[in-house]
């Protein structure tokens, strides 16, 4: 539907989509026969989600449903726009889960009040914040106590570029994956920027020879057969320090 710019679809839309694992496994066993997918898309072409629609009718969705979705996905699509509706995100995150709005000179304030305190934001989180522009980015971050987040930023849209906040940040405590020590995650992350072993040495004041160690760690843990396919996971997984992302 990406590549096509194709409104909403339907399963027969789909050839052998009937056939497929998601129908045969589980939408069938859950007693649906038909369905439909449309990408929910503002005006100027954001992408803010995908709504999908099933029915234990094959005749439905019928053209006349499919064309109703298709009057009413843009206006759906500007209700879901988070960057634009920062108090619609605020109702759907978890209890006590950090998140800021922030602007392109560092400034910010915590969503919402009752969750954390805005010196929560330390400096090494917004250094890796700050500069987002145009595409979203995920990364790890480490808050005071020692306990882990997934960080996700996410950037405003292009009509707003000189608008205030210009970016959505949420914390996720989340523990690092695949086993990473944080010493790991900081190598791995340097990799990812395509630093040499030397210089990784050099920046964390380490030997090359425990820079090679922890390297072959982490394509250990994570079974990547190099390291480009190391950095290619952890900019996929978000494997990426806070510390090292300015």
């Amino acid at each position: 539907m990406e590549r096509t710019r194709s409104g909403a679809l339907r399963w027969q839309d789909f050839p052998d989509y009937r056939q497929s694992y998601s129908v045969t496994e589980i939408f069938t066993r859950a007693g649906f026969d038909e369905g439909l997918s449309a990408r929910l898309v503002t005006a100027n072409g954001f992408y803010a989600g995908t709504l999908h629609v099933n029915s234990d009718n094959r005749r439905c969705p019928s053209d006349s449903d499919v064309a109703e979705i298709n009057r009413l996905r843009f206006s759906v699509a500007s209700l879901l726009e988070v960057t634009t509706r920062p108090g619609l995100v605020a109702d759907f995150l978890a209890p006590g889960q950090p998140a800021w709005l922030i602007d392109r000179t560092g400034n910010y304030r915590v969503l919402r009040d009752d969750i954390c305190q805005p010196e929560t934001l330390d400096s090494d989180l917004l250094a890796a914040v700050a500069p987002i522009a145009g595409s979203e980015r995920q990364f790890r971050w480490c808050d005071a106590n020692g306990k882990w987040h997934l960080v996700r930023a996410l950037p405003a849209t292009p009509r707003h570029d000189s608008a205030v906040p210009t970016a959505l940040v949420i914390a996720a405590p989340q523990p690092l994956p695949f086993g990473l020590t944080g010493r790991e995650l900081e190598i791995v992350t340097l990799v990812a920027k395509g630093m040499t072993t030397q210089n990784i040495s050099q920046t964390l004041s380490i030997s090359p020879k425990t820079v090679g160690h922890h390297i072959e760690h982490a394509l250990s843990k994570t079974n990547s057969p190099n390291r480009v396919a190391l950095a290619s996971l952890a900019n996929q997984f978000g494997l990426l320090s806070s510390q090292h992302l300015s």
